[in-house]
């Protein structure tokens, strides 16, 4: 049943991934790589000059991790809806994550929006399967 119940969650969180990027190639990327990295980049500009992009990604990084934590934690289902969909806008810091890991002169680049659809799509449901698996309090 945990089998069906995971497999379930990445084939949705794998069409929800790959549907932009079939129909927009690489624009989700554009989008959130903007508006959270530019935003974050912008908030660290006004402590520091020209804050890295490695700063910009641990942030990133935490961000996330906050998010999932607080998902882990919260009981009102309209708020972990949302928790949810923070987590899948954030999870695109995996594109970048990779883009910076492989070599400039990366010869499969075809490959490689394939590769992040599917190692967000396996996050996303590893964090969703393990969300619901925590135990509940009976209310009395």
């Amino acid at each position: 049943m945990a089998t069906k119940r995971f497999l379930f969650l990445l084939g949705v969180s794998m069409i929800a991934y790959l549907l932009p990027e079939i129909f927009f190639q690489h624009a989700m990327l554009y989008i959130v790589g903007g508006a959270v990295g530019g935003t974050i980049k912008e908030i660290l500009g006004a402590f520091e000059s020209g804050p890295s992009h490695s700063l910009v990604l641990l942030i990133w990084l935490i961000l996330l991790i906050v998010i999932v934590v607080c998902l882990h934690h919260l009981q009102n289902r309209l708020l972990k809806y949302m928790t949810i969909l923070i987590a899948f806008v954030l999870l695109y810091v995996v594109d970048f994550i990779i883009i910076m890991v492989l070599p400039n002169d990366f010869q499969g680049y075809h490959l490689i929006p394939g590769i992040n659809v599917l190692l967000k799509s396996i996050i996303l449901s590893l964090i969703l399967f393990f969300n619901g698996k925590q135990k509940r309090k009976p209310l009395n």
